[in-house]
Order: C-alpha cells, then sequence, then structure tokens
C-alpha cells in the first residue's frame, strides 16, 4: 500500500490493526478467522506483558510499536502497520513524554499498563490506542514488578540509577546491607530471572538496562554502592 494511502487512515482510527486480516478470496472460499484469531492486534503482544518500561509506554499510548531499546531515529512501524519516517509528530511526543517521565523525582523503571493509561490521562495525553488495556484494581508488587509508591532514598541520591532500587528491594527483603556476598547473590539470580531492569548474569558481571543503552554491574561495583549507603 503507498505511504499517501496510510496516513489518513492512521489519523481516523487511531486503533491497533488486527494482527490476522482474511482475504475476499479467502471468505469467498469458506475461510473463517476463529474468535481467538479476531481479537488479536498489534497491542496483543504488548498486553500479554506485566508491565512496560517508560520508552515502551510513551511509544504505545502515540501509536508506536516499539522495535527496541530507544525510540527509533530512521524510520517506525505504527500499531496500525503502517511504516513511518521518524520525524512525525507521534515520535516527538513520545520523545517529550519521556523527558517528562524522566524529570521526576520518584520515576518507576516499569509499571503495569493500566497504571501507565492513568499516568498519561493526569497529562492530558489522548489514550485512544490504549483503549484496550483493561482496568485492573491496584495489587501488591512481586519480584516481577516495580512498586510504584516512593521508595526510601539513601542519603547520597547524586549517583542513583537502575540499580539502587533493586538493592533497596534486596534489603525490604531482609539482606543484610553490610553483606556484599549477599548482596552480590541476590542481584545475580534476579538477573537470572530477568527482573527488570536486569537482563542477565555471566562472567562476573550483571547487565542491565538504562535509559541510555545496555550497562554492566560488578560485585565491587556493589560493594562500592553498598559502602555509600552507610
Amino acid at each position: 500500500m503507498a505511504e499517501g494511502n496510510r496516513k489518513p487512515q492512521q489519523a481516523s482510527r487511531r486503533r491497533p490493526a488486527h494482527w490476522f486480516q482474511i482475504t475476499d478470496e479467502a471468505l469467498k472460499a469458506g475461510i473463517r478467522l476463529t474468535a481467538q484469531e479476531e481479537s488479536l492486534t498489534t497491542l496483543t503482544r504488548w498486553l500479554q506483558l506485566e508491565t512496560w518500561t517508560p520508552t515502551q509506554a510513551v511509544q504505545l499510548v502515540n501509536g508506536i510499536d516499539p522495535q527496541g531499546v530507544d525510540i527509533p531515529s530512521e524510520y517506525i512501524v505504527l500499531l496500525d502497520m503502517s511504516v513511518q519516517p521518524a520525524n512525525i509528530d507521534a515520535v516527538h511526543y513520545a520523545r517529550r513524554l519521556l523527558q517528562v517521565w524522566n524529570a521526576q523525582v520518584y520515576a518507576p523503571v516499569r509499571m503495569r499498563p493500566s497504571e501507565w493509561v492513568e499516568w498519561f490521562k493526569s497529562k492530558g495525553v489522548d489514550t485512544e490506542w490504549l483503549a484496550d488495556v483493561p482496568t485492573m484494581p491496584p495489587v501488591e508488587s512481586t519480584a516481577g514488578n516495580v512498586d510504584t509508591t516512593p521508595l526510601a532514598l539513601p542519603d547520597k541520591t547524586k549517583n542513583r540509577d537502575a540499580i539502587d532500587p533493586i538493592i533497596e528491594d534486596i534489603v525490604k527483603g531482609g539482606v543484610d546491607p553490610n553483606d556484599t556476598a549477599a548482596m552480590w547473590n541476590a542481584i545475580v539470580d534476579r538477573a537470572n530471572a530477568g527482573v527488570p531492569p536486569l537482563l542477565a548474569a555471566f562472567e562476573g558481571k550483571v547487565k542491565y538496562q538504562t535509559a541510555r543503552g545496555d550497562k554492566y554491574l560488578t560485585r565491587a561495583a556493589v560493594r562500592k554502592r553498598l559502602q555509600r549507603r552507610r
């Protein structure tokens, strides 16, 4: 389909496209989609995730199907399955929203889709692209969920980053903040379990995700972090 035919569709519907689309020829042949297939859209796989990162959320609310860790700089794929250059308004709005989010003092690294919808609404953002996100009652946070209530900050917050909330949560779970070995083992366990923003543990390092790309944590770095907390 020519690009000129895509823009009016996106502007008029602002809804995720159905993942399975059946042709007229298939209909004439008596082929039908199941109810489950008809319900699947380009947003479905994102609704199957328990939480979204800020980068994912600001793109989805602007109708962009996230393709990686960062907001694309060349071309984007919209939830209506069209491909657009990365200089359209949706990208500018997504980047602006991410700036607003990161400017907060207490900014969770992940939230549930329903929580993102509420936050977007509080900022006056059109959430039509996320109309299929179910409203969910508050639940107690688990290891795989990020608590959206502000965490107690350590005395020194100058170097606070994505790892600090992980350490604080581990301390809340009963690990002695003076025991570097126990803290490191707990972080490695979470990395192996894929608890955000931790990605993997290997060769004495833990890989984790940040807004500026992936970084690596070592046991020595954990020891220094714990020393700063004292």
